[in-house]
Formats: C-alpha cells, sequence, structure tokens
C-alpha cells in the first residue's frame, strides 16, 4: 500500500477533531446566536468583493448571519472600500499576505458562527442558499463539511467545479 493509499483510507476511519485545529471557535460558538459565519478571503479583488457582499447581504436577511472580510492586505483599496461601503459586514485587515490557507486559518480563528462558510470573493450567492446550509447542517449533526452548487450563467451545473476525493478512479 502507498502512502497516498494509506492516507485515503486513515482519512476515511478517523474523523478530524476541529477542536484541535481551532480550540478558541469552541467557545465562540457555542456561546453565541450566529448560526453562520461567511468567511471571504480578499486580496485585489475589490469589484468582485463588492458584488459577493451584496449578494451576501440578500441571502443573509432574516438569518443570524455573520459577514467576515478578511483583507490579504490589498493594494486596490477593497479594505477601505468594505469598511466604506458595507458597515456591517466585519473587517479584519491582515497586516500582510498571509496566503490562502493563513487568510481563512485568521478568519476561522475570529468567526462567531456556530457553521463557517468559506466563500470566494467571485461568487455570486443564491437568494435562499446560508438558509438551506443552516438548515441541512441543523438536520444533519454527523456532517462535518458541506459544499454548495455551482451554477453557470446559463442556468446549468458546473460538475466540475469540486475536487474528488484522492483516488485511482479520480487520477483519470
Amino acid at each position: 500500500m502507498d502512502g497516498l493509499e494509506a492516507a485515503t483510507q486513515s482519512a476515511y476511519r478517523e474523523r478530524v477533531n476541529v477542536t484541535e485545529a481551532f480550540p478558541e471557535r469552541v467557545d465562540q460558538a457555542t456561546n453565541t446566536s450566529i448560526d453562520l459565519t461567511v468567511l471571504i478571503l480578499s486580496y485585489n479583488v475589490r469589484d468582485l468583493l463588492a458584488l459577493a457582499l451584496r449578494t451576501a447581504q440578500s441571502a443573509a436577511r432574516g438569518l443570524s448571519v455573520e459577514l467576515l472580510v478578511v483583507d490579504n492586505d490589498s493594494p486596490d483599496d477593497s479594505a477601505d472600500m468594505v469598511e466604506r461601503d458595507f458597515p456591517d459586514v466585519r473587517l479584519v485587515r491582515s497586516g500582510g499576505n498571509l496566503g490562502f490557507a493563513g487568510g481563512n486559518n485568521l478568519g476561522m480563528k475570529v468567526a462567531r458562527g456556530r457553521y463557517v462558510l468559506l466563500l470566494n470573493p467571485d461568487v455570486l450567492v443564491h437568494p435562499r442558499a446560508f438558509a438551506v446550509l443552516i438548515d441541512y447542517m441543523d438536520a444533519n449533526p454527523d456532517v462535518g463539511a458541506a459544499g454548495g452548487r455551482v451554477i453557470l450563467g446559463d442556468g446549468s451545473i458546473d460538475h466540475g467545479a469540486k475536487r474528488g476525493f484522492p483516488s485511482p478512479a479520480a487520477a483519470f
């Protein structure tokens, strides 16, 4: 058995304990009335970010949702735009470009929702997406992660917008 196959089998057998990776999330998530934190990592995408935030605000209406932007030290005024145009959005300035993982980890540490959605800044959110996600996660407590469906501009589903779990079939 090679290393990849062993890791794959191990991942299927074992559950990841998120509380070990982010122990501060336990207190934050259990002592809150916020159901969902929508975490958007931003770097130099001001115009796309504004569109994503508008659709996210619409999807969050009437729900207990925290919109959180972590700005990775964008040179294009993204953070200032969020402060100016979206005063209800929580903004964290990273102070430097932490990269994708570092920026999202920073956001995870300060997120206050019971669930956290990592949302790319180029996504337009369906008006019911957050409600459906919260309902699904509440109804399925054994589920640790969920992904959204990507719908293209023509209304068709983008079946290629996913990453499969490493397997021999995924290699082809």
